[in-house]
């Protein structure tokens, strides 16, 4: 892919989008909303891996931003702050005070994944703003419970 957007397209990669209407279910958001929702327990892995979450309108203000600089090429929109999925998972739950429906570890762990900070911010974002993901999320998700109870 990166030799043929080198040539004749911008080709962007994106990152763990929220925001906008409801958490897509099969998602690790959407599965967690579903378990608040639906006031069930949410069996996960040992949530080592990492990802990096984005608020949509976030993502939109930076690509926006970095198209107005490049033309071509791959481009990997980072502000280089992964999160553990433990991590997002035990306070969106602890912010719900329902801690007693997270059962971290008990699904096996993937083999290839992603468990350590490779990403790094990228310079052309040096000036983009991104949302802190624990509170951002979880107001997210708060709206979107409301919305549909």
């Amino acid at each position: 892919m990166a030799e043929i957007a080198e040539d004749n397209w911008l080709h962007l990669q994106l990152h763990t989008i929220y925001g906008g209407g409801s958490p897509t279910p099969f998602m690790f958001t959407g599965l967690i909303f579903n378990a608040l929702k639906k006031n069930k327990h949410f069996a996960m892995t040992s949530g080592q891996q990492l990802r990096e979450y984005h608020h949509i309108d976030d993502e939109i203000a930076a690509i926006f931003a970095i198209s107005q600089t490049l033309d071509k090429g791959c481009f990997d929109i980072t502000e280089g702050h992964s999160i553990k999925l433990c991590d997002l998972a035990t306070g969106i739950f602890k912010h719900f005070n329902r801690l007693d429906l997270l059962g971290i570890g008990e699904i096996s762990s993937p083999l290839t994944e992603t468990y350590s900070p490779a990403l790094k911010r990228q310079p052309l974002l040096k000036d983009a703003v991104f949302r802190d993901v624990f509170p951002a999320i979880t107001d997210w998700l708060e709206s979107c419970l409301i919305s549909n109870a």
